[in-house]
């Protein structure tokens, strides 16, 4: 049973004459406390809904989950810094906001056709998702970096404090966040530990996404033998240019699917690091445009949800 079949089954209740008192927030997240939790964005929907609506109709079921499609989509804010439902822990693991975007963002039709449809109801999982397309745990993974709190940056952050700042705040909304296979294979770092651990990716996205389009095409990267693990994954996409198109990341290949890095790169010669001030505000120049073009994308996406 999904998240949505409770939904019915609320409006059903109360179409059959149950009072709409019974269905507060914290009567709901008693009741059915794997399908909602505190922040979720569909309770408010529902709620709002009967609290408005005079008198019963025969088509409450329909019209409700019409307004949840719209309002919730409605309501992926790309300006909301989600550092305020994190309680200042980790934002992958603890915005509940985020997680919420993620579900309502990625569960799409893939390029085959096919529905990824993104539970957040299994225990210990983030995202879930089981059908004849496979079976997957996701989580959540920064895809943007400003190196504020990284020791062996300290030199240059500690220099330019405004700027690093300025970039960490825009890393912050859901622009700079993405889903990955989140489950240990063979006990091995996942894509997300691995691209985090390895020198020369030192978590830089561009440099990810470059390992990512030669896995496509075949080619050796510092990230292979990783991703070649969730090769399932990369499957449901067929291509590259789908994976690219699916996750809103146009805005880092251009048009003969090359890579737009951040900064010069040298073919995985060495670690990236940055030289001296100037790299660093080149850097944070280009991630933050792409932040805020992926920022218009999503807006765009779930405005033509709508």
């Amino acid at each position: 049973m999904t998240k949505e079949d409770i939904i019915i089954i609320i409006i059903s209740g109360i179409i059959g004459g149950a009072g709409a008192e019974l269905f507060t927030k914290k009567v709901l997240i008693s009741k059915y406390p794997k399908y909602f939790k505190k922040g979720d964005l569909l309770l408010d929907i529902i709620i709002k809904y009967f609290k408005k609506r005079k008198k019963k109709r025969k088509d409450d079921v329909v019209i409700v989950k019409s307004t949840i499609s719209k309002s919730v989509n409605e309501r992926i804010n790309t300006k909301y810094d989600l550092r305020t439902d994190s309680n200042g822990q980790d934002i992958d693991s603890h915005s509940e906001t985020l997680r919420q975007y993620h579900k309502i963002l990625w569960s799409k039709a893939l390029p085959n056709g096919k529905i990824l449809e993104l539970s957040d109801i299994k225990g210990n999982t983030y995202l879930y998702h089981k059908s004849e397309l496979g079976e997957f745990f996701f989580g959540s993974d920064a895809i943007t970096h400003s190196y504020k709190n990284h020791k062996r940056k300290q030199w240059i952050v500690r220099q330019i404090p405004s700027e690093v700042d300025e970039l960490y705040a825009a890393g912050c909304t859901v622009g700079s966040y993405i889903i990955f296979p989140g489950n240990q294979i063979d006990g091995k770092n996942t894509i997300n530990q691995e691209r985090g651990c390895n020198y020369l990716i030192d978590d830089r996205f561009d440099l990810t996404l470059e390992c990512i389009r030669r896995f496509y095409s075949g080619q050796a990267s510092p990230l292979y033998d990783t991703l070649k693990r969730y090769k399932s994954f990369f499957d449901l996409f067929g291509n590259f240019r789908s994976y690219v198109n699916f996750f809103l990341l146009q805005d880092l290949v251009d048009e003969q699917e090359q890579i737009k890095f951040y900064l010069p790169f040298d073919d995985f010669a060495g670690p990236p690091i940055f030289s001296n001030v100037e790299d660093y505000l080149l850097y944070k120049k280009r991630v933050m445009n792409f932040i805020d073009r992926r920022n218009g994308r999503i807006s765009k996406l779930t405005r033509s949800r709508c």
